[in-house]
C-alpha cells in the first residue's frame, strides 16, 4: 500500500507572522471525483504569555484552526488542482502529484502547521492509527501534522 506524502518549507519569510510556504503533495491512488484531501492550519493556542512561553517550550501543544489561513491554502490546493502545468499538478500511474506555495499570516507568529489526512476512497482514509489496550480498541486516530503522523 502507498501512503500519501506531505512536504512543507517556508519559501520566504516576509514578516514574523506572515510567510510563503510551499507544499509538495503525492497522493498515490487518486481517483477523480471520488478522492479527497481533507487539510485545516492551524497554530497555537495561546491565553497569555506565561502560557505562550511554556507551550512553546514543551512538546505538547493545543491547536487552533486558523480559518483565513486555511481558506488560503485551499484556494491554492484547488488552484494546482485544476492546473494544466506540470510544474503544478501531475498525475503518472494513478498518483496525483501537486505543487504550490501559499502565503499565509499566523495570529501570533511562529509557524503555522497543517493538519491533514487523504480519503482515497469512501472505504480507504490514510494515515489511520489505532490505540489498542488489552486488545480493546480504546480510540482510532488519523491524520498527519505537516510530514509526521498526529501524536496518539
Amino acid at each position: 500500500l502507498l501512503t500519501p506524502e506531505l512536504k512543507v518549507w517556508v519559501a520566504k519569510e516576509i514578516s514574523t507572522i506572515r510567510k510563503i510556504y510551499g507544499y509538495r503533495i503525492v497522493l498515490p491512488g487518486f481517483n477523480w471525483g471520488e478522492s479527497n484531501f481533507v487539510a485545516e492550519v492551524c497554530e497555537p493556542k495561546v491565553n497569555d504569555e506565561f502560557q505562550s512561553l511554556h507551550k512553546f517550550m514543551s512538546h505538547k501543544k493545543d491547536f487552533v484552526v486558523n480559518t483565513t489561513a486555511t481558506e488560503q491554502f485551499q484556494k491554492a490546493f484547488n488552484r494546482a488542482l485544476t492546473s494544466k502545468s506540470f510544474f503544478h499538478r501531475e498525475f503518472i500511474d494513478g498518483t496525483l502529484y501537486l505543487n504550490f506555495e501559499v502565503e499565509m499570516e499566523s495570529n501570533i507568529g511562529g509557524q503555522l502547521e497543517l493538519h491533514w489526512f487523504y480519503q482515497q476512497s469512501d472505504d480507504v482514509v490514510v494515515p489511520k492509527r489505532m490505540s489498542t489496550s488489552d486488545g480493546v480498541l480504546q480510540k482510532t486516530y488519523v491524520g498527519m501534522i505537516d510530514s509526521l503522523p498526529r501524536a496518539i
